[in-house]
């Protein structure tokens, strides 16, 4: 009986045993160790094996058979390629999976383009891509990891920072996309779509990675006049929250127990926290000026803007009543209006901002003194009674017996 083979069949064994006997790659069975099991394309499992490229100006048909044992896909070629050359050698062997990327970078070269899908692989003029279907690659997906560079394929690039337009125009200027790619531009969801070969791709999102990135804001000065904080304590509550953030603010807060100006940075964070316009800037400079009880800042505007509604709000107010601790003091030794005028030598009067009762130091200010001279009392009136502490220890060392 005899038994007739189909001419398709025929002819793939003629070519395929053409393709052994002349520049056929040698496969090694060795292990590679460098091949990986599968490919992300969902080509075929090679096992590790290797093969020395031989391709010495090979026709692209004679290239079919060995795509398809290497990928294990169907090969799908327009008949214009079929007859188009390539070479490809190496004195060394690769891993199977390198080779097939090293034959589709060479084809990519030579103006085929390569598309390859999850079973199928199409060869056509790169002219002619318009005409065929080509993965996609979602926003969310990175190609710099892939080794198939020769591959077209289109991209979808979605921008946080950059507009979509303006990059367009980067790669725009100077011819800087290859004839065969396109770019388009989706203003309304400023993204970037662009086809071209995975080389290409890969070369996008790198120039978008070192693009997107967040503008540098614009800086602006301002001077803050107080009429009742201490200009040195607002400028630190300013460094504390806008340099080290949240954690700086709560140390603060553990440093200075019982103090408004450390409730006050507090109770800013748990604002921020909430979706308030806190956050860090590392352009901060603050300065004071104690004479003037002036805070210079020197930040981005929306920092700006939130120092300001913190001084009109928490930090720059008058201290309530029951803020206000009185302390009595019965000098026994000295007459209570020279310690009056020593005291407000070295602390000020309340709202002064120049001059002898301006006083000097963090304290400038923070006291208000009213002797009584008939009784030898002093009576002082703090803002806050952690004060109250300095003017005790002042008073013990004034009121002391006189000695000849």
């Amino acid at each position: 009986m005899n038994i007739r083979m189909p001419i398709f069949s025929i002819r793939f064994l003629l070519l395929f045993t053409v393709l052994l006997s002349f520049s056929v790659p040698f496969i090694h069975a060795q292990g590679d160790a460098d091949a990986a099991a599968g490919d992300m394309n969902g080509r075929r499992d090679t096992n590790g094996e290797t093969t020395t490229l031989a391709f010495n100006n090979v026709t692209v048909e004679r290239l079919i058979p060995f795509i398809v044992e290497s990928t294990g896909k169907v090969v799908i070629p327009r008949q214009q390629v079929l007859n188009r050359r390539i070479t490809i050698l190496s004195d060394e062997p690769v891993s199977q999976m390198r080779a097939v990327d090293l034959v589709f970078l060479s084809l990519q070269q030579e103006g085929i383009a390569v598309i390859e899908g999850e079973s199928v692989i199409f060869l056509l003029e790169i002219a002619d891509i318009a005409e065929q279907d080509l993965p996609v690659i979602g926003p969310d997906e990175s190609v710099l990891a892939r080794t198939d560079l020769g591959t077209i394929a289109q991209k979808v690039y979605s921008l946080t920072y950059a507009e979509a337009p303006s990059l367009a125009e980067v790669f725009e200027d100077d011819d800087a996309l290859p004839e065969y790619a396109l770019l388009s531009v989706d203003e309304s969801s400023n993204t970037v779509v662009l086809r071209g070969s995975i080389a290409l791709l890969q070369q996008m999102e790198q120039l978008i990675a070192a693009i997107d990135r967040p503008r540098p804001s614009v800086l602006d000065i301002r001077t803050f006049s107080l009429k009742y904080a201490e200009a040195s304590q607002v400028a630190d509550n300013i460094r504390e929250l806008y340099e080290s953030g949240t954690q700086s603010a709560v140390r603060a807060t553990q440093r200075s127990s019982g103090s408004r100006w450390a409730a006050a940075s507090v109770a800013n964070q748990i604002a921020a926290q909430q979706g308030g316009d806190a956050f860090t800037s590392e352009n901060l400079r603050v300065t004071s000026n104690d004479q003037q009880n002036t805070v210079t800042v020197l930040a981005e505007k929306p920092i700006l803007e939130n120092i300001q509604k913190l001084i009109d709000d928490v930090w720059d107010l008058p201290v309530d009543e029951e803020d206000v601790v009185p302390r009595i003091y019965d000098l026994q030794h000295t007459d209570p209006v020279k310690v009056r005028d020593i005291l407000i030598g070295l602390f000020g009067q309340p709202g002064a901002r120049s001059g002898r009762n301006a006083g000097i130091g963090r304290l400038a200010g923070q006291f208000s003194f009213e002797p009584v001279a008939e009784s030898g009392r002093l009576v002082v009136v703090s803002q806050t009674p952690d004060a109250l502490e300095v003017i005790d220890e002042i008073i013990r060392g004034l009121d002391q017996p006189q000695s000849v």
